[in-house]
């Protein structure tokens, strides 16, 4: 039951993040594009090494969550998000682009 909380909370974050960025990237101009560019992928790497450093945290409380060898599953979440992430800031910034030109 733990592990599945953990999961949850950590996907529901990760999702609510790059929504929120989704807005933003859509609604701004080409400078502010590219900042938040970059703060996207900065917070993605934060919001991981966060959700690690509380699983360490709750195993040294003795509360154990099964994420497979190496944290795995951690990992895929981690590059799940990054690799939307950067969909997202290719296809924005084709559009910019786009709308650049006419």
């Amino acid at each position: 039951m733990g592990t599945f909380i953990y999961l949850f909370s950590e996907l529901l974050i990760f999702t609510l993040v790059v929504f929120a960025f989704y807005k933003l990237l859509k609604s701004e101009k080409t400078t502010l594009f590219t900042i938040f560019s970059i703060t996207l992928l900065i917070n993605i790497y934060l919001i991981s090494e966060a959700f690690n450093s509380i699983h360490l945290y709750l195993r040294e409380l003795g509360i154990f969550i099964q994420l497979g060898h190496s944290s795995i599953i951690d990992l895929l979440i981690w590059g799940l998000s990054t690799l939307v992430s950067i969909i997202l800031i290719i296809f924005f910034g084709f559009f910019q682009n786009q709308k650049n030109e006419k």
